[in-house]
């Protein structure tokens, strides 16, 4: 089965070329630009997530701190004077959700818990001290005289800040016990000031997997792995930065969840659009570039209009005198003129030509090519209008082959022909009536 050819004008072709050129220039830009933002954007963001998980530790240990402080402050202060004897109770007014004194034996004293739905503080029995605070808790033994120990404790699953401190174990006592304050730990209370105040912080317990969602669940595996912390981010620079803070015996307890966004989300997003439209910007800048520098160079050749603002005697005369092989012929096959040395291989004049046809003066030949030179340079999607040609001519028994360029001159309509001898032409004697068989032959 034939298919038809399919022509696509040079015009188009060139077109799809300069087209092509922009799109290539736009990705030599884009390509490295691209590859470099998203580096940049994952470096951004791990570092920034990195700093804001560690805020996190740092204000925990901001509220440690708090709480260990208050504990002192409190500690000379933490019996009822009213109560009598040697049934000296704790006061329920101190500022806690939490207060409970052990003696050295880890066993309670006395404590309450504050009940937030009534608003009261309820006593702390010894099977709900020891569901709050087990008697083998380690940061008891972390309790010196000095010092004392702070950090998050899990209560029914939901995370308790202690402070824990020596103190006597009665008001009138001589033996030192143990007294522990504790507050509830919060999101709000973990947020530092701005946007997260706003959102809050959401805590999830380890181990009460059942109320994480699914993504805070991938987190925590992510996170053991990747130094206590992970981020997830989407393309508009929004994301949630995941943390995991330890209780008091410095185990991973709790995982914080908070909304994040990169530094430079404002900005980044206006240099990076701004990069993207440059990378167009490059490519129509090309695209234009050649088609303006074309259409310059159409409207150069056309403003000079060079031979063709010549008349036919002109050129008659500038053929003629032309140092070279040259001749110039009519749509109609008719000579113009031709050169001095080209008419002098031939034996004639150059005036001897003006006016004569193509071929009968010295068995000039060239496969008929003159016509379809015409027709082709005729059309103005053409351009320039030239075109490769060959020529022979015979004359004083000899025969000459020559190949040169066919001009085409649209105000004469008529072909300027510019000749050069072929280099491996032989230049061969054509002896009486043999002249004509073997010029058959060479041009067969």
């Amino acid at each position: 089965m034939n298919f038809p050819s399919i022509s696509i004008p040079a015009d188009i072709l060139k077109r799809a070329r300069f087209i092509g050129a922009g799109l290539a220039v736009s990705l030599a830009v884009l390509v490295p630009g691209t590859v470099w933002y998203k580096g940049a954007v994952r470096s951004m963001s791990e570092s920034s997530s990195h700093e804001l998980a560690k805020m996190l530790n740092v204000r925990l240990t901001l509220l440690r701190q708090q709480v260990a402080t208050e504990l002192a402050v409190a500690g000379s202060d933490l019996w009822d004077e009213a109560s009598p004897g040697r049934n000296k109770r704790l006061r329920r007014d101190l500022p806690f959700d939490l207060v409970a004194v052990f003696d050295r034996d880890r066993r309670i004293v006395d404590g309450f818990r504050y009940i937030a739905a009534t608003k009261s503080n309820a006593d702390l029995l010894a099977d709900a001290a020891r569901r709050v605070v087990p008697a083998d808790s380690r940061f008891f033994d972390q309790v010196t005289e000095s010092q004392s120990s702070s950090g998050i404790v899990m209560v029914d699953g939901r995370p308790l800040l202690v402070a824990v401190r020596r103190v006597a174990a009665g008001k009138t006592s001589e033996k030192s016990g143990f007294a522990l304050v504790g507050r509830w730990l919060d999101g709000r209370r973990l947020a530092s000031d701005g946007a997260q105040a706003e959102s809050g912080v959401e805590i999830f317990s380890l181990t009460a997997e059942d109320t994480m969602t699914s993504d805070v669940r991938e987190a925590v595996s992510v996170a053991q792995r990747n130094h206590g912390f992970t981020y997830d981010i989407d393309s508009r620079g929004d994301g949630v930065v995941y943390a995991l803070l330890d209780d008091i015996s410095d185990r991973p307890a709790i995982v914080a969840k908070v909304a994040w966004a990169l530094p430079w989300k404002t900005s980044g997003t206006i240099g990076f659009g701004m990069f993207y439209l440059s990378t167009l910007l490059a490519g129509v800048g090309t695209w234009a570039l050649l088609t303006w520098n074309e259409k310059k160079n159409k409207r150069r050749v056309r403003r000079f209009d060079g031979l063709s603002s010549l008349t036919v005697d002109h050129i008659r005369t500038l053929v003629e005198a032309f140092p070279g092989y040259a001749f110039a012929v009519r749509s109609d096959l008719q000579y113009v003129g031709v050169s001095r040395i080209l008419a002098g291989v031939t034996g004639q004049e150059s005036s001897y030509f003006a006016g004569q046809a193509f071929g009968t003066v010295a068995a000039e030949w060239n496969d008929g090519a003159l016509v379809t030179v015409f027709t082709s340079l005729r059309d103005p999607a053409k351009w320039p209008r030239t075109t490769k040609i060959s020529h022979v001519v015979e004359g004083l028994g000899e025969r000459h082959e020559f190949s040169g360029m066919a001009h085409y001159l649209a105000k004469q309509d008529l072909l300027l022909v510019i000749l050069t001898l072929k280099e491996a032409a032989e230049i061969k004697n054509l002896p009486g009536s043999d002249r004509e068989v073997l010029s058959e032959k060479a041009v067969a």
